[in-house]
């Protein structure tokens, strides 16, 4: 066998074009950014073997005996050469990567985005943000749901699924401890039981876990996770917690006992600036007490879906009769089961005021029991969006799927979208085709991804922007062809057209996304941007403020367009006051500079403009005004060239990294 020269072009993201493999998971191809077909399992099991050794020349006696080792030798090379031209027919034009003669095989170095070469190149670096984006790419097991029955690849199967857990946990580990040592308690939380999610039996984590819940105050929460160890450790191990985790035990214990439980929790740990909840258990008012399980069951999966839930802030209380109440809410409920049917109803109560804001009754089959819970799960947490974080806009958008883990990675989406950075736009793209994939009518979550494409056209320098947009167009128009009169799609064509400069088009299709879901807090704000951008400022403010008032948790970037509304609109106190308040909401936010210096030069306060470009520098050395040209589709020309000739003047650079 020759070796080819190790691949060159593995980025951590795929570029939209060309051959995007990802194994990480259920195994994808795209070709060009249209998903690719493999039926037959051991056609999708050659490509997999083959790219893993990208570059290397596999002997057709290696690849049969790996793939059909039960068969005879003609046989086996007969069913190689039917698997090669099945895969030559599925690529289609990329199938020139596919390397064949007479007596061997190879998939050529550098031919596919890899996202097992991606995480293992990423892995190297010692960036913490880019070590976070890349847990993204782990989306399961290697070539998860695939067994073909065949010893030989069986065994590298297993191999290769074990290498890329261990890579993972060790990521995690990392971010755990960076997290933790930073002080960044709850990043650190999420990190810890990740890495449980891959080995529960890692007794190490369970005990960094319970210092970071002692550290929060919450003792509970820490006994609960070394109740957890010891359950895992005796099912699995048949052996008891180390001495250091049952020390530490101890340890938390005794504090609490010396601590007022939760007098002082106000005083010294305030509540995020969200609406906090708390869980009470689900009490079980079935005459057939085994039914107890579903109502733990149910309280616990409720708990982990309001958590996703990044508006949210979430307190579990395992007694009903000794809430939190330094939580602004609590949900409690009830279940009935009789028969073969079972009723949940819930309810959510101001703890302020003891007013009932919310209750609902929920019924199910109980043949079923499990999807029922997941049903009910879904239906709760999506009501508790509604009225404490996103309004309506939640039902248009997560609420369009019937599957509890559809649901789940749309939340997660959404929450990583929102951040506006590359990487977790990305991250955010992955999650909503995991979700597509398991509901494929999921309007909602094919409008956000068309909403990515249209995010990486406006502001990712390294793709080709007519082409995201074609991307996009194609997400906007499957999700008109599922629903015509779903207004979200048109806010998406309505972006589209707004970067293409047809304006009046733009404002058309704005119109008409609103008209159709009034109630679309997100649809709205983006008729209040378009508004902006077209010069209609007063317009623009007026929209902005009715989105707020849709919205309870309403996302930053509405802050952002009420600031340049008003600076257009002649107002500089209240473009100043929007302008620092989200400064403070995205204070890494290189955008959220560059308002504010404009801000400044437009009141000639050139040197605090200047100050702001500096502090822009020193939160992001490769923006430039190139950022500004390729984001701000103003249709007055002379605007636009006014904002580059006050970031110019206070020393914002035409090309990135420059002074």
């Amino acid at each position: 066998m020759s070796t080819v020269k190790a691949p060159q072009n593995q980025h951590f993201e795929p570029s939209g074009t060309g051959v995007e493999i990802r194994l990480l998971g259920p195994m994808t191809v795209h070709v060009d950014g249209q998903a690719v077909t493999l039926a037959a399992k051991k056609v999708r099991a050659l490509l997999a073997y083959l790219v893993q050794r990208e570059g290397v020349d596999m002997a057709r006696t290696v690849l049969t005996g790996l793939l059909w080792g039960e068969r005879g030798e003609a046989q086996a090379r007969a069913s190689l050469r039917q698997s090669l031209s099945e895969l030559r027919a599925a690529l289609g034009e990329a199938a020139d990567a596919l390397i064949a003669n007479k007596e061997s095989v190879a998939w050529k170095a550098g031919a596919a985005w890899l996202d097992t070469m991606a995480l293992e190149l990423a892995a190297k670096s010692d960036d913490d943000s880019l070590l976070r984006a890349t847990t993204a790419l782990y989306g399961g097991d290697f070539l998860e749901g695939l067994a073909i029955d065949e010893l030989p690849f069986d065994q590298w199967l297993v191999s290769e699924r074990e290498r890329f857990r261990l890579l993972v946990a060790t990521i995690y580990t990392r971010l755990a401890k960076s997290a933790e040592g930073a002080g960044r308690t709850e990043e650190a939380i999420t990190h810890g039981l990740k890495l449980l999610q891959l080995d529960p039996l890692q007794e190490h984590v369970h005990r960094m876990l319970m210092r970071l819940y002692a550290a929060q105050g919450r003792p509970d929460a820490a006994l609960a996770q070394y109740e957890r160890c010891e359950r895992e450790l005796a099912n699995q191990l048949g052996v008891k917690p180390d001495v250091e985790t049952e020390t530490l035990m101890r340890a938390i214990k005794a504090r609490r006992r010396e601590t007022p439980a939760r007098a002082d929790f106000k005083a010294s740990h305030a509540l995020p600036d969200k609406p906090s909840v708390t869980v009470l258990p689900f009490a079980n008012l079935s005459s057939d007490r085994e039914h107890g399980f579903f109502a733990e069951g149910l309280t616990l999966d409720i708990i982990a879906a309001l958590s996703k839930i990044s508006d949210l802030f979430v307190i579990s209380s395992s007694r009903p009769d000794s809430p939190d109440k330094e939580a602004r809410f609590k949900l409690e409920g009830s279940l009935r089961a009789a028969g073969n049917r079972i009723r949940v109803t819930a309810h959510l109560i101001d703890n302020q005021s003891g007013k009932h804001v919310w209750s609902e009754r929920y019924e199910g089959d109980l043949i079923d029991i499990f999807a029922v819970q997941d049903q009910i799960t879904q239906a709760i947490a999506l009501a508790m969006q509604v009225k404490l974080t996103s309004g309506d806009m939640a039902r248009l958008w997560e609420g369009q799927t019937q599957n509890l883990q559809a649901w789940e990675k749309m939340v997660a989406a959404r929450d990583a979208f929102l951040r506006f950075n590359r990487a977790d736009n990305l991250n955010a793209r992955k999650l909503l085709e995991e979700a597509t994939l398991i509901d494929p009518n999921y309007t909602g979550a094919l409008i956000l991804h068309g909403m990515t494409f249209w995010w990486d056209a406006r502001f990712n320098k390294a793709v080709d922007p007519e082409y995201s947009l074609q991307l996009a167009e194609k997400d906007a128009a499957r999700v008109v062809a599922l629903n015509p009169d779903l207004g979200p799609a048109y806010m998406l064509r309505s972006g589209i057209a707004s970067l293409r400069s047809q304006h009046d088009q733009a404002l058309e299709l704005a119109e008409q996304a609103v008209s159709l879901s009034p109630s679309d807090a997100h649809s709205v704000g983006f008729l209040a941007m378009i508004y902006m951008y077209a010069g209609e400022y007063e317009k623009s403010i007026a929209t902005l403020k009715i989105a707020i008032r849709l919205c309870p948790q309403y996302p930053s970037w509405y802050t952002y367009y009420l600031a340049w509304s008003h600076l257009w609109a002649g107002n500089f106190p209240a473009a100043h006051e929007h302008g620092e308040l989200y400064l403070r909401q995205e204070p890494n936010e290189p955008f959220a500079y560059a308002l504010m210096a404009t801000i400044f030069a437009f009141q000639e306060r050139q040197r605090e403009a200047a100050d702001m470009i500096k502090e822009l520098r020193r939160h992001s050395l490769d923006f430039g005004l190139t950022e500004i040209r390729m984001s701000q589709p103003y249709r007055d020309p002379a605007k636009f060239e006014k904002v580059v000739t006050a970031l110019r003047s206070a020393g914002l650079s035409e090309q990135s990294g420059g002074c």
